[in-house]
């Protein structure tokens, strides 16, 4: 016989002993699918590893355990089989367990050796997999087991979850009461600085949000923390307008004047009048300035709120870092309330932003026509330039407006006035061919 011939027998061989080895394969993991012992068995006898895999890497004892089938798991483990073994995402027995609430499989994975701190691909262990994924009628005694089995409570994924805030974003009451019991720490912080305190204000609605939330303070979380953008969870609870959390903080000696990383305290943040009236009454600085120079009556976009902020002393002609006014966020948002609000109480209608602009501006430029006459019958000066020489009648003709455009001219609006460039209004709309507003001009 040739040396060919043998290398290609041999060849031939191997290919058929590999088929062999990958179809006794197939046949044990569909077998450890289907929780069917005997197919096991059978595939055992011929030639079948205890520990074979599949592509994705996970074992018959993974499947098993993930199937919830003790009795299958319990064949697996006399045999010997890994109960470190992992698949592709580093998840071991012990894992899918622990995500699926098989406690008395955890406890026979336990009772011989299984790592129950194991960390997969993620940096999740058993316990981070349970309080995540666990059904709820069988979390409590999952963790339960994991605790008596000496698992690390505080353990923390890599976007550093840990198992509190997991519990408290699934609003698990008692499985929270377990882990506090078991003294988990309640002050661990993710990766955006977040407790478990910031999970329940966030992640929770109503009145869920509030019980988990006053769960967690009697147990000794912290209520003066800041997250990453060094918000309190007084700061989330009011942007979440949750008025019953409000007060369930401040009562718990949150600080009302406590600043993010722009500047802002709390009522900078508010949506509602009853929440805008408790933060005051407990002491909420109206005069305060942010970063830019702004202040609460700056921000707001209610009237009621303005008039409570005005009652504390809030200063309706004060200017933020770019000469804002608060009458000039007004007339830029179009809010009508607001604007006849700040001029009944005095707010100047033709003070100018650093860059000249006066309201009048901005009302023309983000097309308020309403805010516009609004601003004209209470004086203002329809033909006030800022500092590039543009009038309230440019702004409307450059950004389209061409029924502020008509009204203005019908107000007597001088379409003679030029930019910086000498550009009067009329061709400022003819170069950007603004068909609308060309018209709006020849009428």
């Amino acid at each position: 016989m040739t040396l060919t011939k043998m290398i290609s027998i041999s060849v031939l061989l191997l290919g058929i002993q590999n088929l062999h080895s990958q179809s006794v394969t197939e046949e044990l993991l569909q077998a450890s699918k289907n929780g069917g012992i005997d197919g096991i068995v059978n595939a055992l006898k011929k030639g079948a590893d205890i520990n074979a895999k599949d592509p994705d890497i996970r074992s018959g004892l993974h499947y098993a355990s993930k199937a919830g089938n003790e009795k299958l798991v319990h064949f697996f483990l006399e045999k010997n089989a890994d109960i470190h073994a992992k698949d592709i995402f580093d998840r071991t027995p012990a894992h899918e367990a622990a995500s699926k609430g098989y406690s008395k499989i955890l406890q026979l994975l336990s009772d011989k050796g299984a790592d129950l701190n194991a960390k997969d691909l993620y940096g999740k262990t058993p316990i981070l997999l349970a309080a995540e994924l666990a059904p709820t009628n069988k979390l409590s005694e999952t963790l339960q087991l994991l605790i008596q089995k000496k698992a690390e409570l505080n353990t923390t994924d890599r976007d550093g979850v840990s198992s509190i805030h997991a519990l408290t974003a699934r609003a698990d009451k008692p499985a929270l009461s377990l882990m506090i019991q078991s003294k988990a720490d309640l002050d661990l912080q993710d990766k955006d600085g977040k407790t478990a305190l910031f999970y329940a204000i966030e992640k929770l609605d109503g009145n869920q949000s509030t019980e988990i939330a006053e769960l967690l303070i009697k147990a000794g979380s912290k209520i003066q923390v800041e997250d990453r953008e060094s918000l309190s969870p007084l700061h989330v609870a009011v942007q979440k307008d949750n008025e019953a959390l409000v007060k369930l903080l401040i009562e718990n000696k949150a600080d009302v004047n406590a600043e993010d990383f722009s500047g802002q305290t709390p009522i900078f943040l508010v949506k509602s009048e009853k929440i805008a009236a408790f933060l005051l009454s407990k002491g909420a600085k109206v005069n305060i300035s942010d970063k830019d120079s702004s202040t609460p009556l700056h921000l707001t976009n209610h009237v009621e709120i303005a008039k409570l902020m005005l009652e504390k002393g809030a200063k309706v002609n004060e200017k933020d870092s770019t000469g804002v006014y608060p009458i000039h966020y007004a007339a830029i948002k179009g809010n009508i309330s607001l604007l006849n609000f700040l001029i009944n109480q005095k707010a100047d209608i033709n003070v100018k932003d650093s860059d000249g602009r006066t309201p009048l501006h901005g009302a023309a430029k983000y097309g308020h026509l309403q805010a516009v006459k609004i601003l004209l019958e209470a004086g203002a000066n329809i033909n006030s330039t800022d500092i590039e020489n543009k009038t309230a009648l440019y702004e409307a003709a450059a950004f389209k407006h061409a029924d502020i455009v008509k009204f203005l001219l019908s107000k007597k609006a001088n379409p003679a006035l030029k930019d910086e460039y000498g550009k009067t209004a009329y061709e400022t709309a003819l170069r950007l061919g603004h068909q609308e507003v060309i018209q709006a001009f020849k009428e």
